[in-house]
């Protein structure tokens, strides 16, 4: 019994400290983000946004009746991006380093490389990144990841002795990298493994909520191990992503990793409902059904629209084309999740 208790009070604070260390990147994460936009938004912007192999991403401004200048061209999702004013790109900071010489007003020629296979150049004209899409983008997003952060931050302060108190802080702390890294994955891919890892975890900490909150399951009882199952299976497929995040050869092979992840989240957040459900109806406890009740109707509101959208199979283009939008929903239905916490 004293080598049991020993080692469930190690194993709690080994976890604690790698949940602790997770806020830390996630704070440095946040505040490099800022300087690292500030440095972009200095830049002209050349009319589109291009993820980390340099194709274009399919996000567009939020201006309602009008299109950043790529698109107006014809250009469309997977299209890559070959060369800037005559300089060859292969990395974010090429790209950076090109604009870098140039200026607002100035039209400078840049080659886009179609899905098709045609090398096609455009004469661009070079403006600064709209005001509008500056809000949408970057600003809302950055003040989200905030207040995610801050919520983790203080849920860990409290209840970090508890197991769902950390797979909350877990939680929160992969969306607040998520939403807060967002402008970057679309600019500068500094984070963008992270960014991955942090997709990857938020599924594994939906499945440490399903096993520890309200009540934990009888499963577990014995077996600590198994709340971090879903943490072990996000690192595998995050680790199977980053094999592909910078395959130039296949700019667009990325999409289908992603779209496992996607996949194993939307089942987590399955599982965790599932799990809600059952103490709801089947508990034996009146004081644990009435919580779980309440939490799974708040849960299913926040979380529905999002687990809808990751079961459905989708086309390539489609998925990216919704990257923007999924991203903005987890957002708000992972903030009515958070109140009902």
């Amino acid at each position: 019994m004293y080598q049991s208790n020993g080692f469930n009070t190690l194993a709690n604070r080994v976890t604690q400290s790698i949940v602790l260390a997770y806020q830390a990147i996630a704070v440095v994460i946040f505040v490099v983000s800022l300087f690292s936009a500030y440095a972009w938004l200095n830049n002209p912007f050349i009319g589109g946004f291009f993820e980390q192999t340099f194709v274009l991403n399919g996000s567009d401004t939020r201006v309602p009746g009008k299109h950043w200048f790529l698109y107006e061209q014809g250009f469309k999702l997977g299209d890559q991006l070959v060369s800037v004013n005559g300089l060859p790109i292969a990395t974010a900071r090429g790209l950076r380093d090109a604009l870098a010489t140039l200026k607002v007003g100035q039209t400078v020629p840049i080659v886009i490389r179609t899905l098709e296979g045609e090398a096609r150049t455009v004469d661009v004209p070079l403006k600064p990144f709209p005001a509008a899409d500056q809000i949408s983008y970057f600003l809302i997003p950055a003040f989200l990841s905030l207040v995610f952060l801050i919520l983790s931050l203080w849920i860990f302060g409290l209840r970090r002795t508890e197991p769902a108190g950390r797979a909350f802080s877990m939680m929160t702390t992969s969306l607040a990298i998520i939403i807060g890294s967002l402008f970057d994955l679309y600019t500068s891919h500094h984070f963008t493994y992270i960014w991955t890892l942090a997709v990857a975890l938020s599924g594994g900490a939906l499945i440490g909520l399903g096993l520890s909150f309200p009540q934990e399951a009888r499963i577990v009882f014995g077996r600590p191990y198994l709340r971090w199952v879903g943490y072990a299976a996000g690192a595998v497929l995050a680790v199977s992503a980053f094999l592909k995040l910078y395959d130039f050869e296949n700019p667009t092979a990325y999409i289908d990793a992603w779209r496992t992840i996607y996949i194993f989240v939307g089942l987590a957040g399955l599982f965790y409902f599932g799990a809600l459900a059952n103490r709801a109806f089947l508990s034996l406890s009146p004081v644990v059904k009435n919580q779980a009740r309440a939490i799974l109707i708040g849960a299913l509101i926040a979380f529905v629209p999002v687990v809808f959208w990751y079961c459905i199979p989708r086309s390539e283009v489609v998925l990216i084309r919704q990257q923007t939008r999924f991203r903005l929903i987890h957002t708000c239905s992972s903030s009515l999740f958070s109140f009902h916490w």
